[in-house]
This record gives C-alpha cells, sequence and structure tokens, in this order.
C-alpha cells in the first residue's frame, strides 16, 4: 500500500506538480506583462428632426434608426485587414509587437509576415458593442502601458475618418448627380427664354394675346360707332336732303369710320409690322413659346426642391464619431493574469491526471 502511495505521489508530482511549477514560473517571471487601454466610441448623426419642417423631414427619410448597422460597420473596419495595415503604416505595429528587447520566451506572438501581425492584432485588439447603448468599446494590449494608449488612440481616430470618408463621398456622389441634373433644367429655363424674348422682338410685341384683344376691342368699339352713325344719317335723311351740310358730315364720319374699320381689319388678319403673318399664326406661336415657359418653369422649381431634399439628405449621411470614453493610459499591467492562469492550470492538469489514472487502474483490471 505505501509503494503505491509513493508511486502516486511520484506521478503526481512529475505530471502536475512540475508542470505546473514550470508554468507559474512562466506566468511570474518569463511571460512579457500586457497593458491593457480601453476606449468607447458611438456614431451619432446631424439631429435633422429639430431643424427641419416636419413635411420636409418625412420627405428626406430623416428618423429611421441605422444606429445598429452603422456601429457593426465600425467594428467591421476596426477588425479589418485595412486598419492593421494603417496601423502599420502609422504606429510601426509589428516593431512593437516583435521587439528584440523581448526575450523569444517571454513573447506570445512571432511575427514573419502580414498574416502574423494581423493574427497578432487580432488576439490583442477586441472590439464589443452595447446592445443597450450601442457603444462600441474598443480594448487594445501592449508590452507598453504608453504605447497600449496611442494604438488605442489611433484606431479611434482612423475610425473617424472612415466614417466621415463614407459619409462625404455618399453626399458627393449624390450632389453631383442632382446638380447635374438641375444645371440641365435650368439650361432648357434659359433657352425658353431666349426664345420668347427673340419672338418678342421680332415682332416688337410684348403680349401678343392683349395685343390681340386690343385690336378686336378697338374693332368691335369701331363697328359700333359706324352703326349709330348711320342710324343717325338715316334720320337726317329723312328730314333733309343729301346736300345739307349736316347730312354731308355724317356721310364724311361714315367714310373715315370704314376706313379705320379696314385697317383694324387688316391689322388682325395679317398681324402686326404687315409682315404677311396673321395674327391667329402669331398667336399660336406665341402660345406655344409661354407654355414651353411655363413648363421650364415648373420643372426648375421642381429641381430646386429636388436639391434642397438633397441636401438635406447628404447632411443627414454625414454621421460622426463621439468619443464617450478616451483611451485610457493604464498604470499596471492587467495581462497575464499569473493568479487565474496559475489556479485553472493546476486544476487542468489535476484533473488530466485524474482521468488518466482512472483509465490506466480500470485497463489494469480488466486485464
Amino acid at each position: 500500500m505505501n509503494q503505491i502511495k509513493k508511486i502516486f505521489h511520484k506521478l503526481l508530482f512529475i505530471y502536475v506538480l512540475i508542470p505546473w511549477i514550470l508554468f507559474s514560473v512562466y506566468q511570474l517571471f518569463i511571460s512579457a506583462p500586457r497593458y491593457e487601454s480601453q476606449s468607447a466610441i458611438i456614431v451619432k448623426q446631424p439631429d435633422g428632426l429639430s431643424t427641419m419642417d416636419p413635411s420636409m423631414a418625412l420627405l428626406s427619410g430623416i428618423g429611421a434608426n441605422n444606429n445598429n448597422s452603422d456601429v457593426q460597420l465600425v467594428k467591421l473596419f476596426i477588425e479589418s485587414v485595412d486598419m492593421v495595415e494603417h496601423l502599420e503604416k502609422a504606429i510601426k505595429l509589428s516593431e512593437h509587437f516583435d521587439s528584440e528587447e523581448l526575450s523569444y520566451l517571454s513573447k506570445l506572438y512571432s511575427i514573419d509576415n502580414k498574416d502574423d501581425l494581423y493574427n497578432v492584432y487580432s488576439q490583442l485588439v477586441d472590439v464589443e458593442i452595447e446592445e443597450l447603448s450601442g457603444a462600441v468599446i474598443i480594448k487594445a494590449q501592449s508590452y507598453d502601458a504608453e504605447y497600449s494608449r496611442k494604438l488605442n488612440a489611433e484606431i479611434v481616430k482612423h475610425s473617424e475618418e472612415f466614417i466621415n470618408s463614407i459619409g462625404h463621398q455618399l453626399a458627393k456622389s449624390q450632389l453631383k448627380f442632382i446638380n447635374k441634373e438641375h444645371e440641365l433644367t435650368e439650361s432648357k429655363l434659359r433657352k425658353a427664354k431666349s426664345n420668347l424674348l427673340r419672338f418678342q422682338h421680332k415682332y416688337n410685341l410684348l403680349d401678343p394675346e392683349a395685343e390681340g384683344m386690343a385690336i378686336q376691342g378697338i374693332t368691335y368699339s369701331l363697328e359700333s360707332n359706324l352703326t349709330q352713325v348711320a342710324v343717325e344719317l338715316k334720320a337726317l335723311q329723312s328730314v333733309m336732303s343729301d346736300n345739307s351740310p349736316m347730312v354731308r358730315a355724317k356721310k364724311t364720319e361714315i367714310k373715315a369710320l370704314n376706313e379705320q374699320l379696314n385697317v383694324e381689319r387688316k391689322r388682325l388678319s395679317q398681324g402686326p409690322k404687315d409682315e404677311g403673318e396673321k395674327l391667329s399664326t402669331i398667336l399660336s406661336e406665341y402660345s406655344d413659346l409661354k407654355t414651353g415657359l411655363e413648363m421650364s418653369l415648373k420643372a426648375y422649381i421642381s429641381s430646386e426642391i429636388s436639391m434642397e431634399k438633397s441636401r438635406i439628405e447628404a447632411y443627414r449621411q454625414l454621421k460622426h464619431l463621439v468619443i464617450v470614453q478616451t483611451p485610457t493610459n493604464p498604470i499596471n499591467n492587467q495581462y497575464p493574469e499569473a493568479g487565474y492562469n496559475m489556479l485553472l492550470a493546476f486544476i487542468i492538469l489535476l484533473m488530466i491526471f485524474t482521468i488518466v489514472r482512472i483509465i490506466t487502474s480500470t485497463i489494469k483490471e480488466l486485464s
């Protein structure tokens, strides 16, 4: 029995205590300390509802909640290869994590290529999203407290540049398209105005419709006067001779009215400046030009409204990062957690040793 106990204690010492002691020595004296810097950011966008007419807010779609997709986008960008490449250029990521000042055993990772660098980054930079607040929590570890803060700050800075660039690109492309359409509409309006001015200058008419109405009014007035004078002439002829001064005067007045009536009818049928065009043709051309100008003006006003809506939409898309917590500058190293790791290692080794002992004992009894 004593012999069995001695063997058991010997095996326990060899397979549990010695590995645990070596692991503890590594954790306490060899493993390089790692410092963790934390920061918290949220993605915000302009509150267009407070500065805008409610109908315009509904028209532009402001109020839709896209915050969740925004923070997910930020998280993916922080964890991307592009972020690693930027950090390599900005703060020499590989030089720090593969520093010659650290012994080979003290470093958890070796960096030989870009894939190794990305793997190191993925292990030492953790990004979490708080569901309730929508905040992005960034935790960055390194072998130096100041470098951890610097690493975290550079991640936040580049993430902000990324969010801003997305908003500006979307707004720029949208405004570029709407500006092109507006310029085309404005060009059509200028052309319609020019055509109408050229027409007015050609016929020396400000408004042919008003001119036609005026000529018609004069014609109707002359016809009315002519009828009245003719009635007066008949009345005079019934009591006077044709050679009387009053009868002769009425005949002269009727002749003058007829001549003037013919002139006005000619103007009405031939148009202004006696160019051989009927006033009805001129009025038809003027109506077409006027209708074209009105349609161009309506299209221009509609284009102005579209531009205003696009500016509002562009403003809505200009999201930005708000730093809730600036990157911390850690004083003490958080990693490795020697006590926790040593306890966990001892439990695991003891469990493995116990399981192996049970299996070997069972095999011996069965054999």
